[in-house]
């Protein structure tokens, strides 16, 4: 897992896992789950190959005004 472009995780998993298997995005695991304290954005998931292996420069982003879901 990369924060701004910094590998703050890393694991492996060798088991088989279906083609019909939901992936679940939740947080972190201590015991219990938690959920994320925040938002995902630009989430991507690759299949059989890695994007990025080592730290990196983020690109900048596309858009540079936050939107709000409440009213302001």
């Amino acid at each position: 897992v990369f924060k701004d472009g910094v590998l703050t995780y890393s694991a492996s998993n060798t088991n088989n896992i279906p083609g019909n298997t939901n992936i679940r995005i939740s947080g972190r695991y201590t015991g219990t789950l938690s959920p994320i304290a925040g938002y995902l954005q630009d989430l991507k998931i690759y299949k059989g190959f890695a994007k990025y292996t080592a730290n990196f420069t983020p690109p900048p982003p596309i858009c540079s005004k936050v939107v709000s879901s409440g009213n302001t």
